[in-house]
């Protein structure tokens, strides 16, 4: 399924916009890396906003959910 992805590496702060990617049921982007293996990720079928600030927000509500 095409799905876009917003990642955030371990130990880093600014998030990465992957854009557009095809995600397999067992969770291999473009058929090849695991999600998991980009440390924090999001995935949504609506484009993410394009300043850092806003996608850097998004992973800190995430994990003030998860507290």
């Amino acid at each position: 399924m095409k799905r876009y992805l917003l990642t955030m590496d371990h130990n880093k702060t600014t998030p990465i916009n992957h854009g557009l990617v095809d995600i397999s049921n067992d969770g291999l982007v473009n058929g090849e890396t695991p999600v998991e293996d980009f440390g924090m990720y999001i995935i949504s079928d609506q484009p993410f906003p394009d300043c850092k600030q806003s996608q850097f927000d998004m992973f800190i509500k995430l994990l003030t959910e998860r507290e």
